[in-house]
């Protein structure tokens, strides 16, 4: 993270993702602005 900065990094949990898939996508694509 120290290369790109946390601005530019998203870390997402398989298990977040299975247990909440919609709000973990909501959450990405907020991320990435779309």
């Amino acid at each position: 993270m120290e290369v790109f900065g946390k601005e530019h990094v998203k870390v997402v949990l398989y298990e977040d993702l299975v247990a909440n898939a919609g709000q973990t996508l909501h959450d990405i694509f907020a991320f990435l602005g779309v």
